[in-house]
């Protein structure tokens, strides 16, 4: 008899272990999980920033296009950028962000 308690209470032992193990397992696999969450949504917050500081340099430059002694653009020089090519590149390079 005694050896057949011993042999139960082993058992018992084995069982218990495991599910100790199991459960932290299933735990650390959590949290790992929590990380890489955090770290995807830490990385999405950063790209929305990007994204709305450029909104916000092309209404900036929107505006100065708008001025009106930028309607007729200069030919020469620095100034002879084309504004409106580069403000619809700026838009489509928005768009692919979102």
């Amino acid at each position: 008899m005694p050896a057949l308690a011993g042999l139960l209470a082993l058992c018992l032992l084995l069982i218990i272990g495991y599910t100790y193990s199991a459960s932290n397992k299933a735990f650390k696999d959590k949290m790992e999980q929590d990380k890489q969450h955090q770290a995807i949504l830490d990385q999405l917050a950063a790209a929305q920033k990007k994204i709305e500081a450029m909104e916000k340099r092309l209404g900036n430059v929107e505006m100065i296009v708008t001025d009106a002694q930028f309607v007729d653009p200069p030919t020469s020089g620095r100034e002879a950028i084309d504004l409106k090519a580069e403000i619809t590149a700026l838009k489509s390079l928005i768009q692919n962000l979102k």
